[in-house]
């Protein structure tokens, strides 16, 4: 159709009807509707009509919701609201706002399956995806209810094993809402999330971090946001980064537009969705209160500070994993996280950190600093030092003071200059020129792809910047917005990075590249273009199969750039050449390269017309070749040519070239354009002339002939008449078995772009060749296997048969011409054709015939509307001449239309709607080919059937099956009111009445006959329904005959079944054909029952004694499923699980224990729920469970709390006024209003029964169970026997703990005979049956009067003492450690003071120097267990444990160096002036940033620091020699300090250990040269490289590089010396982004002096070292280095060897020479201006020097060799 007035074309029906409410709408979305209805060729509904479905819908969706008819009912309507949605009609609204909210009362809904809750989660992103649509303003939310259900599922209890998706749909709802939560909630939720922390515990991090970022609203972050930053300070943990930076981009992004973040308007937006205990609370916030208009939170760089923004480069840097041969000081962040628990995996996983990172540097970018001066260099340089940088005078002092003055005494101007004048892509520059040499190919990894997606990345996000800021509507204050200048920059700095790692081998990275290499082009063409073609000419001249793979995906990058007008407009001049060169690009023997040719060809004539525009004559169209050439003005200086490697035109003079020059360069390049067309499909013919087989090449044909048909629909009207008859000659002349299916493929092609003309061409050759063939006996040979053999013979038919099936591709009324012929033609293939591809693809050709005739298809789709494509240049009358200046019309100035875009509304598609003509053909067909088909069909199941029916039968069936195939829009079907009720009826939709069941009135959707009483319609329809019937019989026929016969018969028959059921209209969704096992056809009777008699049933099953195993099992899984809380369960249900808890199959034991906890779970549940929240929540209304309320809190409540726990409590006496906390959960870093705390139980009494009445049946049967010894002997035969395990099964455990808990005392005995039958029996699984049995009566009996307790105490503890002093074996301590575990998980110490009181005693009384180790290694082993499961609540031993002397034995180093940094974490005080939210938050952004109020810092051992750093001279002055060294007292607590430093660094709170590290580190550094203790020697050097991937306080980092300094300059050790020199690189790049340019000066100078340092090892050392310094490093002062390093050389003449001096002189020359090996090293792939003169005429000069210094120079020439000869892919030479 033609759209917006223009006439239609021939095959259009004229512009569609468009309703008065859509096409006089005024709406932004009904306008858009507009276009599209425009862009249609049928009528689409009025709005009224769409949106009164809109309201049956919703209405239906109410009632489902108001009946509770979740599913089916919600569902089903739900997905028509989803399918409405594709429509793109407009959601009003106020419809939208009511969706959201029942949605999201749907979600929030206790109890609602999460089935329903994952639909509605779905639905609620596509109802709010659009942020124009639905703002605040417009809904408000309340956050609390998705809050509690998620703390609730998150972390459950050890018997609350049902894992479900609750947590990940509920933090994926909260995301998706967040924006509607009101910014007054805000306080509030931090009350609710920041008591949560605990900086002890990494769940409690990773958790409480995911409720801040998930539910706080991000419209005013003002006042949490320094909050934020310092809690992350804090935070060692991978995790815990990448959700922060997720966090930070969002922010960013989002406080572009300054008027967001307006307190004003939190007042403004009505605050009408709050939950029944959702407060208000409003903190004071004086200190952000301002004056005068608001401007934003804009800060130093975007929203951030300069503190926060260089911390976030830190992190940015590290996120890269880039390697620095440092044993992988990277792995500290993901090593601490090891310690999550797996319920973190369960929540939203944040976005790639790489994205994130890209978001916040972009969003970040304003014109906020002074500008440098635009870099001309590939790479920018950085930001240059101040001038005055000269080389000083060499005169008294060591060469190493002269190496260093003018740095020292280096001026830094106050006035900063950044790069593009902005500071964010200033940073950005640095961290690109430091990584610069890791995007090389020879220097890749893991890395490369991080760093390749990262500037992809931010490419694509400044782009979409750049373009969101051109918008009229942009909310970003013009002074601070993008640049041109930083876009500029910014394509610079990426430049060289990008073309270096384009040719790398990974994939992944290549396609990064690429993605860039594609946004740069759009950016700055000019930038890009031209040095990629010089790359591309050089690559693909020389044949180096790699590399020109990599810049052909290049070009295809860059393609709109290379030929679009509007991009780029010089840029198309270079198209013909660069085509030209990829002619062998197609290449059958190396399809990679074959591939990307294709894409780049793909790419490029999606946006070009092939044509040639230098030669015509008046009377001849465009692009026709004549003997009378046009003139063109070439400007001087120009050439355009196809030969010559060079690809760039060159200017000799003068400025750019005009429009009109490029205009005139460019029409004068498409005289190439025929040749190459000829060319290419020569080489396409040649391509298929060489494929292996007939289905060999598959891919590459694929996409050979993808691009042949682009670049045929786009090609002028001589250039395609060219390659028609290039292609009609090969098709004709050749037959080719192998390249069948390509011609096809080919011709298709051709018939895509003129069909008119390839019909022609290719009907009466192709007829009268098929003919001529099946008279001569082809396909005569009677098969039906799909796997038989075509014969030689009948290679030309089938040749002929392919080329005219490819010739049916397009426009059925130009194949009206030769109707007669085909209906002549199909009729002889059926009846001639027996073989099976023979009958197999005649059917495909009237399957393409009749969807040719019958569908409705766009005609074209060039890159120009047709109308344009079309237009004729007009003529002056008077001198019969064409007037291009004056009417520059496409066809004879296309090239000034390449790359043209459209707004949608403009868009003109031509398409194929058939006409009554075509429909009486395709008619015809049926009537004279189908019709008659069908009944030969039927007569051939009729009784009687000969040796050939089941070939007439498949060839038959093939035809018509095709013949419906081929016509799926020809007739819309409607179901009358029958066919619905009996669709209602038979539906399979249980319990659900006929109104609900979803169903609507069909739309219009483009079929060729809509009125079902056209006799044509009623005619196919009644033929349809004959051709089913059809079906039907011969399915019956068919399983009555025997296998061996209708194999074939019976694959045919299910294809066309699939035929008949899915070929509807151009979607196959009609019906899907899924299996149904009859397992599952029996539990759907079984969903009609009620739960007890599903129960009854499925028990009936699992008990028969005929039941397999394997369903047994399934039975088994179903009864713990119907387990439910709000009906008790059944004994008989009950005991069934009691006696599988011990059945010889694992899998039933496994099933059956854990439906007895989950029983007794909900029978505890269901007796102390106070209603059916309870129920659903699992909240336990423990009758002892007491709310302990927090008073004021203070530091001095918070040390008293926790010094309770240490305090002996009598439990026995003690009363129900003694309070137990078992799991602290806040106070921390702040306090809630109250804590959960348990009473001591009656001291007689039961305080949990009685039990729920209705479970009494099912108690009794667990009862008669417990007292019996032989269903526990049972039990522990199982639980003792034979395994793999080295700890305690905690299934085990809570079974165990379940019915003691539940019965008491009543178990006891049978118990207390088993156990003390187990425990002395030294085997390993009898003693870890014996633990578990152990492990669940203890925990069981917490809740026992304290009688029972008391006596159950006292028989156990002497059994404990028992074991623990003498059956401990090496094989059996991790069991009882687990045990351990188990015991004080989440338990107040004070339960069980007599175990405490035992552990403590062992730990304080063992001799950890006795003889046998193995009990020191059971004190410290039990010892850890119970302070590791405390975690906080351990604080008041910790003081008194650790200073005992244990460092003496070799085997418990490990342990005591865990509970030194196990103590370093717990005593880790924040210091906010009160444990209050409130407090915390507001002294966050009041505080300055150098405060450690998060405690952060090493306090806590600072002394006992001090005290070694003072003892270690003495310790190492008595070390022993030699191999007794490592027990020398200095080796072992050495050992001790380092596994204990180690562990700090790779724990959450790894940056306490700068503190400790940084006195000890100049003894860190003589551990390094210890040569008689490898471990010693080992851990000290990878603790020295490991602390250098933590962020270090802000304080330390100048103390830090001054140890380091100190160390390598003043150590008399040689070997210390070079140990610390490779550290200083090591720190430097980790942590470049914190380090100031005067610190940056000390590095250089530090190193400039080392290069005279005495010994040649160190001196060779600091040559490497300043080597990866300046390497990984902005260029900045190398030139002055250059300098001085020269100077120094030629001001060092060396004297005789007998002269006092010469070694002197020897080692000063050295200096320089290191110094100059240094600068060329540190650009291992670039060629500097200076350098090839640096190397040949002053190192050049040295050859022949001393033998050290000789080599050193001939090395480095040799060096200057590789790079000048490199391959000028890599590099930049000058």
């Amino acid at each position: 159709m033609t759209p917006n007035g223009a006439s239609a074309t021939s095959h259009d029906p004229g512009p569609p009807f468009i309703e008065h409410d859509i096409d006089l709408a005024s709406d932004h979305y009904l306008l858009k509707l507009k276009s599209y209805a425009r862009a249609l060729p049928y009528s689409i509904e009025s709005n009224s009509k769409i949106q009164a479905l809109l309201d049956f819908i919703c209405t239906r969706i109410v009632q489902a919701v108001q009946a509770r008819d979740y599913d089916p009912g919600f569902l089903q309507w739900d997905s028509m609201l989803t399918y409405w949605s594709y429509l793109k009609y407009p959601i009003p609204k106020e419809k939208r706002i009511l969706l959201v909210d029942l949605y999201y009362s749907i979600c929030t809904m206790p109890g609602m399956p999460l089935h329903i809750v994952a639909t509605c989660s779905d639905g609620l992103e596509n109802l709010t995806r659009s942020k124009n649509k639905l703002s605040i303003q417009d809904i408000r939310l309340p956050w609390l209810p998705v809050f509690d259900i998620l703390r609730h599922d998150l972390f459950l209890t050890r018997r609350q094993f049902e894992v479900s998706q609750t947590s990940y749909y509920m933090g994926a709802i909260a995301s998706t809402v967040q924006r509607f939560f009101h910014p007054a909630a805000i306080d509030q939720m931090l009350e609710t999330f920041v008591p949560l922390i605990n900086g002890t515990n990494l769940n409690s991090l990773l958790s409480s971090q995911f409720f801040m970022l998930t539910f706080l609203p991000q419209s005013h972050p003002q006042s949490y946001l320094p909050m934020l930053f310092r809690l992350w300070e804090s935070v060692n943990s991978y995790t815990f980064d990448e959700r922060m930076l997720q966090f930070l981009a969002q922010l960013a992004e989002m406080h572009l537009d300054p008027s967001i973040s307006d307190p004003k308007r939190i007042d403004e937006i009505p605050d009408d969705a709050r939950s029944d205990n959702e407060g208000r609370p409003n903190w004071a916030k004086n200190d952000l209160s301002s004056t005068g208009p608001w401007t934003g939170i804009y800060n130093d760089v975007g929203v951030f500070t300069d503190y926060d923004w260089h911390f976030i480069m830190c992190k940015c840097l590290a996120s890269m994993d880039i390697p620095l041969a440092d044993s992988g000081s990277l792995t500290t962040g993901p090593s601490a996280d090891n310690q999550a628990g797996f319920e973190i995996g369960r929540l939203l996983k944040p976005t790639w950190r790489i994205v994130s990172l890209a978001r916040i540097i972009v969003y970040s970018m304003a014109p906020d600093g002074l500008p440098t001066a635009p870099s001309n260099a590939p790479t920018p340089l950085g930001t240059p030092f101040a001038s005055g940088m000269n080389t000083p005078r060499h005169q008294s002092g060591s060469v190493g003071d002269y190496l260093t003055a003018s740095l020292g005494k280096l001026p830094f101007l106050s006035l900063k200059s950044y790069v593009g004048g902005s500071k964010a892509l200033d940073s950005l520059v640095k961290l690109i020129a430091s990584t610069e040499s890791f995007f090389h190919p020879s220097n890749s990894g893991a890395w490369t792809a991080d760093l390749a997606a990262f500037i992809k990345s931010v490419a694509y996000e400044f782009q979409k910047r750049w373009h969101e800021e051109q918008r009229p509507d942009c909310k970003t204050p013009m002074h601070r917005r993008l640049t041109r200048g930083m876009k500029r920059e910014l394509v610079k700095s990426f430049r060289t990075v990008a073309l270096l790692a384009m040719f790398s081998e990974d994939s992944t990275t290549a396609n990064n590249i690429s993605s860039c290499l594609k946004w740069m082009s759009l950016m700055e063409p000019d930038l890009i273009l031209y040095p990629i073609l010089e790359r591309a000419a050089f690559s693909i001249l020389r044949a180096q199969t790699q590399r020109t793979i990599a810049v052909i995906k290049a070009l295809g990058a860059i393609a709109p750039a290379l030929v679009s007008r509007d991009i780029y407009y010089p840029g198309a001049k270079h198209l013909v050449p660069i085509l030209q060169l990829l002619i062998p690009g197609i290449d059958l023997n190396d399809p990679s390269k074959t591939l990307c040719t294709t894409t780049f060809l793909m790419e490029i004539s999606q946006y070009i017309k092939f044509g040639d525009l230098t030669s015509r004559s008046i009377t001849m169209s465009a692009d026709v070749d004549s003997s009378a050439p046009l003139n063109v003005d070439i400007p001087n200086g120009f050439s355009i040519f196809s030969d010559d490697s060079r690809i760039e035109a060159q200017l000799s003079d003068g400025p750019l070239l005009s429009k009109d020059e490029e205009d005139a360069l460019l029409r004068e390049s498409t005289a190439g354009f025929p040749d190459w067309i000829a060319s290419f499909i020569r080489r396409v013919i040649l391509l298929f002339d060489n494929l292996p087989e007939e289905a060999g090449g598959a891919t590459e044909v694929d996409a050979v002939t993808s691009a042949c048909s682009q670049i045929c629909i786009h090609l002028s009207d001589s250039l395609f008449d060219l390659v028609l008859n290039m292609i009609f000659d090969y098709a004709s002349t050749n037959v080719r078995p192998n390249a069948v299916r390509a011609v096809h493929q080919l011709v298709e092609c051709v018939a895509n772009a003129h069909p008119a003309k390839t019909l022609a061409k290719f009907v009466p050759f192709c007829i009268h060749n098929i003919e001529v063939e099946l008279e001569n006996g082809a396909s005569s040979t009677r098969t039906t296997s799909t796997f038989a053999t075509s014969l030689p013979s009948d290679a030309t038919f089938h040749w002929n048969l392919a080329v005219l099936r490819g010739a049916m591709f397009n426009d059925g009324k130009a194949i009206l011409k030769y109707k007669d012929h085909f209906i002549s033609l199909l009729k002889r293939l059926r009846d001639k054709t027996f073989s099976k591809r023979g009958f197999s693809w005649s059917g495909k050709l009237l399957s393409s015939l009749l969807l040719t005739l019958t569908h409705t298809y766009p005609l074209e789709d060039k890159f120009v509307n047709p109308e344009e494509w079309d237009s004729e240049g007009e003529h002056d009358s008077r001198c019969n001449v064409l007037l291009l200046d004056v009417y520059p019309e496409f066809r004879f100035n296309h090239h000034k239309y390449w790359g043209k875009l459209y707004m949608a509304e403009h868009v003109t598609v031509s398409w194929h709607v058939p006409d009554g003509e075509e429909l009486d053909f395709a008619l015809e067909i049926f009537q004279e080919i189908v019709e008659p088909t069908l009944g030969r069909l039927e007569a051939l199941l009729k009784p009687g059937a000969d040796n050939l029916w089941r070939n007439d039968f498949c060839r038959y069936l093939s035809f018509v099956r095709n013949a419906f195939s081929g016509t799926p829009t020809l007739v819309k079907e409607v179901l009358t009111k029958e066919d619905q009720q009996y669709n209602i009826e038979t539906s399979d939709i249980l319990n659900e009445i006929p109104e609900m069941i979803a169903s609507i009135e069909p739309l219009n959707s483009g079929f060729a006959i809509t009125d079902l009483q056209d006799p044509r319609a009623q005619y196919y329809l009644a033929l349809r329904q004959r051709f089913g019937k059809l079906l039907h019989e011969a399915s019956v026929s068919l399983r009555q005959q025997g296998e061996e016969n209708t194999v074939d018969a019976v694959h045919a028959l299910i294809q066309s079944i699939r035929t008949y059921l899915l070929d509807y209209g151009d979607s196959k969704d009609r019906l899907d054909l899924y299996p149904l096992t009859p397992s599952v056809w029996l539990l759907r009777p079984v969903q009609l029952l009620r739960p007890d008699e599903q129960s009854s049933l499925v028990l009936e099953i699992a008990q028969a004694k005929s039941t397999h195993w394997r369903y047994a099992i399934f039975a088994t899984r179903c009864l713990r499923t119907l387990v439910r809380k709000d009906s008790p369960i059944s004994a008989s249900h009950m005991k069934y699980f009691l006696e599988k808890c011990y059945d010889n199959h694992p899998s039933l034991r496994y099933y059956s224990q854990r439906a007895v906890m989950k029983a007794i779970r909900y029978i505890k549940l269901r007796t102390y729920a106070h209603g059916p929240i309870d129920l659903i929540f699992e909240l336990n209304n423990n009758p002892l469970k007491q709310s302990m309320a927090i008073g004021e809190p203070s530091h001095d409540f918070t040390r008293e709390f926790l010094a309770q726990f240490q305090v002996p409590v009598d439990l026995v006496n003690a009363g129900s006024n003694t309070i137990l906390v078992e799991d602290v959960n806040s106070g921390w870093l702040a306090w809630q209003n109250s804590i959960t705390a348990y009473a001591c139980p009656h001291i007689s009494k039961s305080s949990l029964t009685p039990w729920d009445p209705e479970s009494q049946a099912a108690i009794s049967v667990v009862r008669d169970a417990a007292r019996d010894p032989s269903f526990w002997k049972n039990l522990s035969t199982h639980f003792s026997s034979e395994t793999h395990s080295e700890v305690v099964s905690s299934d085990n455990v809570a079974s165990i703990k379940s019915i003691v808990q539940l019965l008491e005392d009543e178990p006891f005995s049978p118990l207390q005979t088993l156990i003390e039958e187990l425990i002395q029996d030294p085997d390993q699984n009898k003693q870890r049956g014996a633990a578990e049995f152990l492990a669940g009566l203890l925990n069981g009996a917490k809740h026992w009067p304290m009688h029972s307790q008391k006596e159950l105490w006292d028989w156990a503890m002497p059994l404990l003492k028992a074991t623990f002093g003498s059956r401990i074996k090496t094989d059996t301590l991790p069991i009882w450690m687990s045990f351990l575990e188990y015991m004080f998980h989440k338990r107040d110490p004070r339960r069980y003071q007599a175990l405490v009181d035992y552990l403590a005693q062992e730990f304080y009384s063992t001799d950890y120097n006795g003889e046998s180790s193995l009990n020191a290694v059971k004190a410290l082993c039990f010892f850890r267990a119970f302070y590791e499961e405390q975690n906080w609540k351990f604080s008041p031993w910790v003081d008194q444990a650790i200073e005992l002397d244990r460092v003496c034995c070799h085997k418990v180093r490990a342990y005591i160096s865990e509970l030194l940094a196990f103590a370093s974490k717990v005593k880790r005080q924040p210091k906010p002036s009160i444990p209050s939210a409130e407090t915390f938050v507001r002294e966050c952004r009041t505080t300055p940033v150098d405060f450690d109020i998060l405690g952060m810092r090493g306090i806590y051992h600072r002394m006992r620091v001090q005290e070694l750093v003072q003892q270690f001279p003495k310790w190492r002055a008595e070390r022993l020699p030699g191999s007794r060294a490592f027990q020398s007292t200095y080796d072992k607590v050495a050992t001790t300090i380092c596994r204990w430093l180690f562990q700090t660094v790779h724990d959450t709170n790894a940056i306490t250990a700068f503190d400790y590290i940084l006195p000890l580190m100049p003894e860190l550094f003589r551990f390094t040269e210890v040569n008689d203790n490898d471990e010693l020697l080992s851990r000290a050097r990878m603790l020295l490289v490991q602390m250098c991937g933590v962020t270090p306080p802000r304080p330390l980092i100048g103390p830090i590089l001054s140890a380091i300094f100190d160390t390598i300059l003043n150590s008399p050790s040689w070997k210390v010396r070079m140990q610390a020199l490779p550290l200083v690189q090591v720190f430097y790049f980790r942590q470049v982004p914190l380090l100031s340019d005067a610190r940056i000066t000390e590095i250089l100078e530090m190193l400039c002096k080392c290069l005279d340092d005495e010994v040649v090892e160190v001196r060779e050392m600091a040559a490497t070292t300043l080597s990866g310094v300046l390497r990984l490093s902005p260029r900045r002062s190398q030139l002055t280095l250059k300098d001085r390093f020269v100077k120094l050389l030629r001001r060092s003449p060396i004297p005789s060897r007998q002269s006092p001096v010469y070694n002197v002189a020897i080692r000063q020359r050295h200096a320089a020479i290191l110094g100059i090996c240094a600068l060329v090293d540190s650009y291992p792939y670039t060629v500097e201006r200076w350098m090839p003169d640096l190397l040949a005429n002053v190192l050049a000069e040295h050859a022949y020097d001393p033998v050290r210094l000789l080599s050193l120079a001939w090395y480095y020439l040799v060096l200057l060799t590789t790079h000048l000869h490199a391959d000028t892919d890599f590099t930049n030479s000058s």
